[in-house]
């Protein structure tokens, strides 16, 4: 009887490190290399995106990310995407409300950055010789990741943009060595316990 009871917990025991062991190995799962693309789509009238739809990756030209507080003492993410020999360039900014740190989130009633009133959020997309001298516009930022030397590591957002406030709206998605979104698997303190008392 005893020598059963020791043999059952034995088992038990290596059931728990079995489940630990399993939990350990998805935790340390190494990251894979991040994503990074811009697309955009123009409705007809838009005098940014001139009624076109477009798509690079960092195959297509060089994507370069920066960081600053320099304008109305808040964060400011710069996304620029220059094709070979500047067969296209691109520039997006984003940018909190005044005095604020940028993360992850929606951000409506935006304006032309960095002109943006002290309440609004900042953001701009021009490119290829075309910008918006005023803007209305949202985004939302999915992904922001910032070492402590200021560098952009990872960064991801979508964007709606209308030039002078008017219908006509260029809406677009960019990923700067973005990371994939699906949370990592994990195991349960409760599965674990479940395994342990068997």
């Amino acid at each position: 009887m005893r020598m059963g009871m020791i043999e059952r917990r034995r088992v038990s025991v290596f059931r728990l490190l079995a489940a630990v062991v399993f939990l350990v190995s998805l935790t340390s799962t190494p990251a894979v290399a991040g994503e990074t693309s811009l697309t955009m789509t123009s409705s007809v009238g838009d005098w940014v995106g001139q009624g076109q739809s477009y798509s690079y990756t960092d195959q297509d030209g060089t994507f370069t990310a920066t960081f600053d507080t320099i304008f109305n003492n808040a964060d400011h993410v710069s996304i620029g995407v220059e094709g070979p020999s500047f067969s296209f360039w691109w520039y997006l900014d984003f940018g909190p409300i005044h005095n604020a740190q940028l993360t992850a989130g929606v951000y409506n009633g935006a304006t032309r950055w960095p002109f943006n009133g002290p309440t609004e959020p900042g953001v701009s997309v021009g490119g290829n010789g075309r910008g918006c001298n005023t803007l209305t516009g949202t985004f939302t930022v999915i992904e922001i990741d910032i070492d402590g030397g200021g560098n952009v590591v990872a960064f991801h957002a979508t964007f709606e943009q209308h030039c002078s406030g008017l219908p006509p709206v260029l809406t677009g998605e960019i990923k700067f060595n973005a990371t994939d979104p699906n949370p990592v698997e994990s195991v349960t303190w409760g599965a674990i316990k479940a395994l342990y008392s068997e």
